[in-house]
């Protein structure tokens, strides 16, 4: 089996599939448990069933796109390197800067 050329241009997706896809199930599983604490609250409110399942939506797509914009912060890959969950950057050789 060849090893992976990690080049200065290789994305980060690319160079570290498997931390790509924890990092996005922990987003979809975020998203999914906060669209489902919304339902809860939105059919507290007794509205028409199109309208909950549109809601219901939005706070599911919101809350997965919040929880992929943190996972994106430099605070958070501070503390996220070096565990699964980190993006693999800090694993990478650093290679000279060029002149």
């Amino acid at each position: 089996m060849s090893r992976r050329q990690i080049t200065s241009t290789t994305p980060t997706q690319v160079a570290h599939p498997v931390r790509t896809l924890l990092r996005t199930l922990i987003a979809a599983a975020v998203g999914a448990f906060l669209g489902w604490l919304a339902r809860q609250g939105i059919d507290a409110l007794h509205v028409a069933e199109a309208l909950v399942d549109w809601l219901t939506g939005i706070a599911w797509a919101a809350a997965t796109a919040l929880a992929q914009w943190f996972l994106t912060l430099p605070g958070v890959n501070r503390v996220l390197a070096g565990t699964p969950l980190g993006t693999g950057v800090e694993t990478e050789k650093r290679l000279p800067e060029a002149a």
